[in-house]
């Protein structure tokens, strides 16, 4: 079947985690090594710098800045998060890297042969706390696998008894989404809910809203199915 395909994967691969410092990353880096755990996992502790954009335009430089001392700041950033990673978690091998580059395009990169990528909900973008920041928001629709956006106060939950949720459409590949969500409830002792949205149309479109339903009742259809099972 497709979901089993796709977890069969992603299976003994990393969990990369990206940092940059700040305390949402350093959180990602907890709730990634509690993951590791879980899964038996290695993790990957990624950082990656670029030049900061100057604060005004035209303006130069501090002439202290150069490859070498964005490079050096990048790995201070790595080991301190390998540092985080491995305080809960000693028997989980770690290793970090830091890569020079635009942050969220490196890290969809580095996706590739990742069990999972894990990121803050927002780093040093200096916006507000409650919006997905930028980066987070591109990895997480671009990454070439599983992808994990934590959010302030959630760094030690992956363990916790919950509940997960997995929003199901008509497409079979949703298939995918829902073996992946009952793998890890069945992991972690939690429970499943399953979410399918859709518009009503008006009257003009009522051939289209037969066809929604008729895609609802598919989706109750395979989550039972996978209950049942």
């Amino acid at each position: 079947m497709l979901e089993e395909a796709i977890m069969t994967e992603y299976e003994n691969r990393p969990i990369m985690v990206g940092v940059d410092g700040s305390a949402g990353s350093l959180e990602a880096g907890r709730w990634a090594a509690a993951e590791a755990r879980l899964h038996a996992f290695p993790v990957r502790v990624v950082c990656v710098y670029s030049w900061p954009a100057p604060q005004m335009p035209l303006a130069p430089l501090p002439s202290d800045w150069t490859e070498q001392s964005l490079r050096s700041a990048a790995e201070e950033v790595v080991a301190a998060a390998v540092d985080v990673v491995r305080a809960p978690a000693p028997d989980v091998g770690v290793t970090g890297s830091a890569i020079p580059g635009l942050a969220a395009s490196k890290l969809v990169e580095a996706s590739r042969g990742m069990g999972m990528v894990v990121v803050g909900h927002r780093g040093h973008g200096g916006l507000a706390a409650q919006r997905l920041g930028s980066v987070a928001s591109k990895v997480a629709a671009h990454a070439h696998g599983p992808v994990t956006v934590v959010r302030p106060g959630t760094g030690d939950r992956p363990g916790r008894e919950d509940t997960i949720l997995v929003g199901v459409d008509g497409p079979p590949a949703s298939d995918a989404a829902l073996g992946y969500a009952f793998e890890e409830a069945e992991r972690r002792g939690a429970s499943v809910q399953a979410l399918h949205s859709w518009q009503a149309p008006g009257p003009p479109w009522r051939t289209g809203m037969v066809r929604r339903t008729e895609h609802s009742r598919e989706a109750d259809g395979r989550c039972t199915g996978m209950t049942t099972a």
